[in-house]
C-alpha cells in the first residue's frame, strides 16, 4: 500500500515518512554533488565518517579484464518481410 501510495503521489499515514526520508536524500546527493552543505548534511557526513564501513585505505580492489571475443556476424537468413533477396 505504502509502495502504490508512493508512486501515485498519494499521501497516506504510511507514506509520509517515506517521502521526507526520500526528500532528504534527494537534497543530500544534490549538496554533495555541488558541495553545497547544509546542517543537516553535515552531521550525516559527521556519522558516516565514524561508522564501522571499510575505510578507503584498507579496501583495494584489482580490476581484471576478461579477454573479449570478437562477435562474428551470422546472416540467419531473409529480411523483416522474407523478400531481402534481391538486394
Amino acid at each position: 500500500m505504502t509502495g502504490l501510495s508512493l508512486e501515485t503521489g498519494y499521501a497516506t499515514e504510511l507514506s509520509v515518512p517515506h517521502a521526507i526520508i526520500n526528500s532528504f536524500k534527494n537534497l543530500a546527493a544534490i549538496g554533495l554533488e555541488t558541495n553545497y552543505l547544509f546542517e543537516a548534511l553535515k552531521g550525516c557526513q559527521q556519522g558516516s565518517s565514524s561508522s564501522s564501513a571499510p575505510k578507503k585505505e584498507a579496501v583495494k580492489e584489482v580490476a581484471v579484464e576478461a579477454p573479449q571475443e570478437e562477435a562474428e556476424d551470422v546472416d540467419l537468413g531473409g529480411g523483416l518481410f522474407g523478400d531481402d533477396d534481391e538486394f
